[in-house]
């Protein structure tokens, strides 16, 4: 068992895009190996009004996408929750410096997955967490421009909270729906061009 610095706090999600190199994200906590795990370092050069840190993915050992939103924070983490800005941060070189990216009001993510350098997704859903811890209406982002910009992809009514993507290639991703009242859970399959 490797144990994390003393000052991470509840991490969420891990991404090692080669055997060495790994990132692993949580509340307001970036940490990175590059030794296969023996030694940590937390990253804290990040914009400190981010959302807290929910999900990452790398296209390469230097190149990451990490998305965050506020549910946590609202689920008691950090009560009061301060104002956040950014839900998505990128970095391109080695997680040195991350860069904030906003998105949509009231659009929550959750995960990411980068298939490739071309193209990255951000899942979540749609809806003032304050009001709707769970939200109602799911979400898939996509970006080109490594967070900059994203644009909303199209996703039935009854996916409910987009839950989790994986792309297992370029042209390929799932992502899963955790359903509305009438609907169970879901899977969606995209083809990317």
């Amino acid at each position: 068992v490797e144990e994390a610095p003393p000052d991470a706090q509840d991490l969420n999600a891990i991404a090692c895009p080669s055997v060495t190199t790994c990132y692993a994200v949580g509340q307001h906590t970036i940490l990175a190996t590059t030794d296969s795990g023996t030694t940590w370092s937390n990253k804290t050069n990040y914009p400190s009004d981010s959302d807290p840190l929910t999900g990452i993915d790398c296209i390469s050992t230097t190149t990451c996408i990490a998305v965050g939103n506020v549910v946590n924070c609202l689920l008691g983490e950090n009560d009061p929750c301060p104002p956040q800005v950014f839900a998505i941060l990128s970095t391109t070189d080695s997680g040195n410096v991350w860069i904030g990216h906003r998105v949509a009001t009231d659009v929550n993510p959750i995960s990411v997955a980068c298939p490739s350098a071309a193209a990255c997704f951000a899942t979540g859903f749609v809806g003032p967490a304050d009001e709707n811890i769970g939200g109602d209406v799911g979400s898939i982002l996509r970006t080109t421009d490594l967070g900059a910009t994203w644009s909303e992809q199209s996703v039935p009514p009854e996916t409910g909270i987009v839950a989790s993507i994986a792309c297992p290639s370029a042209t390929i991703c799932f992502a899963v729906g955790q359903g509305t009242d009438a609907v169970g859970g879901l899977i969606l399959r995209a083809g990317i061009l």
